[in-house]
């Protein structure tokens, strides 16, 4: 069996794992587990940093349109070039690997990246043609905050949200998820419903007279938006879990494998290999 190490600090995407399975939450926050980075895991950072680069370069082309005829002529293709050229340059210091990878995923990456923000100018002209003003579609199309720190000490818990969107006092959050295969996205779908909803709780307590009450999770492979409210009663089972969480790991007992239908979480976790080499040690 492998040593329990000392308990750490609780980040928001740890209960996405405790929601998802106990023991893979368990085995992360108390066992000393050599970090093996793999595709998925260098995709999703890559497409990430990417689509940050994009919302930051796009605030400033949407601010400086002042009519429809400039709105309508807006360059988003140089904002997604220039924002993959800035990461390619930026993995080749940071990590030789981030940099092939990057390659691979560039033909599919663009094409998605392009197909949303043409989507989104054509929203942003439709409102203007109804008479918004620049102010208000920038509110309602591109995020307020990105990569927006949250945590609560009250809790014990802190985490990174990656957009917010700002309407009056209404805060959304919105995670973007890189699966690849839809199944694994509706598999997490819970896991990922907790996370925002942490992050709802965590924006209305560090923004003072906020409200949060809704959340979405984006699946980028293929562009779906998933949002969802947030009711009271899902506030509080979050905060419920938080404890379970804790006395979990104060419990200091490793959780049994998931079995029954619960079972078939097993194929879309990225612990599978690890969770089964300890079972196979507890059996000896």
């Amino acid at each position: 069996m492998k040593t329990l190490t000392k308990f750490r600090k609780l980040y928001v995407t740890d209960m996405s794992d405790f929601v998802y399975c106990p023991r893979l939450f368990f085995m992360k926050k108390t066992m000393d587990i050599p970090r093996v980075e793999t595709f998925p895991m260098h995709r999703g950072t890559i497409e990430h940093e990417i689509r940050r680069s994009i919302a930051k370069s796009l605030k400033v082309e949407y601010e400086s349109c002042s009519s429809i005829d400039s709105l309508k002529s807006l360059d988003y293709k140089s904002c997604i070039e220039n924002a993959i050229k800035y990461c390619l340059d930026l993995s080749l210091v940071v990590k030789s690997a981030f940099f092939l990878r990057l390659e691979e995923m560039l033909p599919q990456l663009s094409f998605r990246l392009e197909l949303e923000e043409k989507q989104r100018l054509a929203q942003a002209i439709l409102l203007r043609e109804k008479g918004y003003s620049m102010k208000e579609i920038i509110e309602k199309l591109l995020p307020w905050k990105q990569e927006c720190g949250v945590g609560s000490t009250t809790l014990g818990i802190t985490g990174r949200v990656d957009q917010v969107f700002k309407q009056g006092d209404n805060l959304t959050p919105i995670d973007f998820k890189t699966h690849s295969s839809r199944f694994a996205g509706f598999i997490w779908r819970d896991a990922h419903k907790e996370q925002l909803i942490l992050y709802s709780l965590l924006l209305e307590e560090n923004y003072s007279g906020a409200k949060s009450n809704s959340a979405i999770i984006e699946l980028t492979e293929d562009l779906h938006h998933d949002k969802f409210k947030i009711t009271k009663l899902d506030k509080k089972n979050a905060l419920n879990h938080i404890k379970e969480a804790k006395q979990l790991i104060q419990n200091r007992t490793l959780p049994p494998i998931l079995t029954g239908s619960s079972a078939v979480k097993c194929s879309s976790c990225y612990f599978k290999n690890f969770c089964n080499s300890l079972e196979s040690e507890v059996d000896q």
